[in-house]
């Protein structure tokens, strides 16, 4: 190994030869380069406490967040989940109806997913699974995380994958500490152990005391078997998780049973049981969709369910005005967490259930994350049979669930929550909501238009990522600026001055100067932008491309009104939304918004706010929800999502009662077709297209 001379030398010419093969002009070859950077990854794995910060491992390549990009070789995917034991069940008898012999089963760990890389036996690099397909080299983090070996006794390239996870032993201590400090506790070990692989203080990663565990080899294994490798990687000296091998589908489900049953007895956090057919032939004969492989199947554990006392309901106001209730409860400690507040959905539900001023009621974490009210213990209704209900009431064409209605006297007496008549906050009227057939919702909503929290939401939806991206703004400038009378429309952010925000948000002159460059810098956005910006109901994402494309077409909002006389506008505008796809009730309520700010949308036009228009063709998939499961061999998966977005269609990643056009492609998997069945039998309408009738979809968009 080389010493640390050696090393701080070779920082400076392996920098000085990535600085000349970038620029085209290379003085060395590819092996030599590659030769020398193991040797000072090597170096580094062995020393992490004296990486220097000229170290090329240092150097931000592509990441603005300090880390270097990469590729996966390998996709890096997620793997598809069956919601209870009988789904478990049946997933695993088709797996063993189409010739598996075996099924490896292992907790699912819940954590970040890790990529360790070696290259002859040395660890040349760490990358997270990152979004796309492209994840963050954490390389010098990942050296002081426990479990991270940097040398195995196999040659070649050898990727490992497993999960960094917070050890509760580990997580507890750090906590405690934090609040004793008077500082904010981490939520949960997965949040924490993320956040801090992602630290830029590798000694701060190391004092946390992370945790890696191992599962899969992905490239480099001579092993047949899914479980050879899982004990090869224990013996390499890498921590593994509990694991068995089940030849039947009763063992499956007894074996994965036994591991729900202990999930709290483990040292981490985990969240089901991961099943993978055993033989890695078996794999390849099923394949991959989109998102996950066919071969594998996690088993979600049913989240943990908690008692306690309902101490009151609140009223939440949305951007929309709807009014929603929000449940108080004696504090609770769930799934890692201590709970105070937890969501109730709607007013329909709190009928439903009987609620009443200190019932018991049983709290749960929706995936683990949301709590959610799920049950009245003293009326005996659940969630669970609301949504049974709720979906015969649809069925029915009934607007809303009976709700409970007491028996006796002990029952009559109950302080009951009951359904509020008016705004909490402008004293409105509140009213059921009525989507775009005019079916009513169960919703209730805020009949006045000018309620300033609906303002105030709308206000902060404009300046948000999705619309016009206004860095630095959000909920709590937006307040200020409300509060201060600086804000009433969107075309005032346009109008703010420096003395405006210093005086209304306590920004000192330089930070307001900031700001308003944030929103200089948001004239360039596209048009759909500016329009999804305007929170016009039913006119979303999806939908605001094309919406702005015909707005361009028909001449732009500058050609609302000339000389103070309308031009044909609204008429032209509604011809291109009708032949391009739109619903008559989405371009009605846009061209409802133009009339009446049609002062307002000028001024944007004047001033060059967001008119720039983004290519797209049309909205002939608005409200199309597709998936591209299987092979094409004419079409590739990223024209195929790139088409529907761009025809006003949504992706999805697995095929749901959501779904309703599938392309199945060669090597789909047997389950896929299963579950098309099933939805078809139920009366879903899902539209198949094959290679054989692809053409007939790629006709569909022209």
């Amino acid at each position: 190994m080389i010493d640390f001379k050696q090393y701080a030398e070779m920082c400076d010419v392996l920098t000085q030869w990535a600085r000349e093969y970038a620029a085209g002009t290379p003085s060395v070859p590819d092996d030599v380069y590659d030769k020398n950077y193991i040797l000072l990854k090597e170096f580094e794995a062995a020393n992490p406490s004296v990486i220097l910060d000229t170290s090329p491992t240092r150097h931000v390549e592509d990441g603005a967040d300090g880390f270097r990009k990469v590729k996966h070789e390998i996709p890096m995917i997620s793997i598809a989940n069956s919601n209870g034991i009988e789904e478990t069940r049946e997933w695993a008898t088709m797996m063993f109806n189409n010739g598996v012999k075996r099924l490896e089963g292992e907790y699912k760990l819940d954590g970040l997913s890790l990529a360790l890389k070696f290259k002859d036996g040395q660890l040349v690099d760490a990358v997270t699974r990152g979004k796309d397909n492209i994840g963050d080299s954490v390389f010098e983090n990942a050296l002081r995380v426990k479990g991270v070996l940097t040398k195995i006794p196999w040659l070649g390239e050898v990727e490992i994958r497993g999960e960094t996870v917070w050890k509760y032993a580990d997580f507890e201590p750090i906590n405690d500490q934090l609040i004793a400090e008077g500082k904010k506790a981490f939520a949960n070990p997965r949040n924490g152990a993320s956040g801090t692989l992602k630290s830029h203080d590798p000694d701060e990663v190391e004092s946390r005391g992370l945790s890696f565990v191992a599962y899969l080899i992905v490239k480099g294994s001579p092993n047949r078997f899914q479980d050879t490798d899982i004990m090869q990687l224990q013996e390499f000296g890498f921590e593994v998780p509990e694991h068995w091998v089940a030849e039947t589908v009763d063992e499956v489900v007894e074996l994965a049973e036994k591991m729900r049953e202990k999930r709290f007895e483990q040292p981490y956090t985990i969240d089901g049981v991961v099943l993978k057919v055993d033989d890695k032939e078996d794999q390849k004969r099923f394949g991959y969709t989109a998102k996950s492989p066919n071969f594998y199947r996690a088993y979600k554990f049913p989240p943990e369910e908690k008692e306690t006392e309902l101490l009151d309901i609140e009223q939440s106001i949305g951007m929309s005005g709807a009014i929603t209730p929000v449940a108080i409860i004696k504090p609770v400690h769930l799934a890692m967490t201590t709970v105070s507040r937890c969501s109730l959905h709607n007013w329909d539900l709190v009928d439903y259930l009987g609620l009443h001023k200190g019932c018991h009621v049983v709290i749960r974490k929706a995936g683990e994350i949301i709590p959610e009210l799920v049950k009245c213990s003293e009326t005996g209704r659940s969630k669970d049979t609301y949504e049974v209900e709720r979906a015969a009431c649809d069925k029915a064409k009934i607007p809303h669930v009976k709700p409970w209605v007491p028996t006796n006297d002990t029952e009559k007496a109950y302080e009951r929550y009951l359904r509020p008549v008016t705004c909490p906050c402008c004293g409105g009227e509140l009213k059921c909501q009525v989507n775009n057939e005019g079916k009513e919702l169960v919703a209730w909503v805020c009949s006045n238009e000018e309620c300033r929290t609906q303002i105030g939401g709308k206000l902060a939806n404009f300046v948000s990522r999705e619309c016009m991206n206004i860095m630095g703004i959000g909920e709590s400038i937006v307040e200020q600026l409300l509060e201060a009378g600086k804000l009433r429309f969107f075309t005032d952010f346009y109008t703010l001055t420096i003395q405006d925000i210093m005086d209304a948000c306590g920004k000192t002159e330089a930070g307001a100067k900031k700001l308003l460059q944030s929103i200089d810098k948001s004239k360039g956005n596209y048009l759909h932008q500016l329009i999804e910006g305007f929170s016009i109901p039913g006119l979303g994402h999806q939908v605001a491309p094309v919406v702005a494309k015909c707005v361009h077409d028909a001449g732009g909002f500058i050609r609302i009104y000339q000389d103070g006389e309308p031009t044909g506008f609204i008429d032209d505008f509604c011809y291109r939304a009708q032949k391009a796809g739109i619903s008559p009730v989405i371009s009605g309520k846009f061209c409802e918004f133009v009339t009446k700010y049609e002062g307002a949308l000028t001024e944007f036009a004047t001033w060059g706010v967001a008119q720039n228009v983004k290519e797209v063709q049309s909205a002939k998939l608005a409200g199309k929800v597709c998936i591209m499961t299987g092979t094409f061999e004419k079409l590739d998966r990223d024209v195929f999502k790139d088409m529907v977005v761009a025809n006003g269609g949504t992706i999805c990643s697995s095929i749901t009662k959501k779904c309703n056009v599938v392309l199945m492609g060669d090597n789909a998997g047997p389950s896929k077709v299963q579950k098309i069945d099933e939805l078809r039998k139920a009366g879903q309408e899902i539209t198949v297209y094959t290679p054989e009738t692809l053409q007939q979809f790629l006709d569909l968009l022209k």
